[in-house]
């Protein structure tokens, strides 16, 4: 019986902030806060990379990675631009060009869905 009195006085004494995490915590209200948390994170983890199709930089991207694949070299030129005349500049990018094309050619569009959600 002590053990009652006790429990009581110690929630007669804890502010109510303490007293909400008790009560979630001690029921099965803490699992489902859980579940709802991972759920929602899930959600925006997986709907983030299909929202962003219209970004031109990753044809760029795939572009260079074709050009890397085809010819063993770094692209080190703007020979996609059809604005820009050709000109010398450092392609800072093209470890990710070439594997961005690599799992493109392997498995299309959804092989980079899956790459942006769980890597990027």
């Amino acid at each position: 019986m002590t053990d009652v009195n006790q429990s009581q006085n110690d929630l007669q004494n804890s502010s109510p902030i303490q007293n909400l995490v008790l009560y979630v915590t001690s029921n099965k209200v803490y699992h489902i806060v859980i579940a709802l948390i991972l759920m929602i994170a899930c959600y925006f983890f997986f709907r983030q990379p299909i929202y962003s199709i219209s970004d031109t930089d990753l044809w760029y991207h795939l572009s260079g990675g074709r050009y890397l694949a085809q010819f063993n070299e770094i692209p080190n030129s703007g020979t996609f631009s059809f604005i820009a005349g050709s000109r010398e500049w450092s392609n800072y990018y093209w470890l990710f060009q070439g594997l961005v094309y690599r799992v493109y050619a392997m498995s299309g569009y959804y092989g980079l869905i899956i790459l942006k959600a769980f890597f990027f």
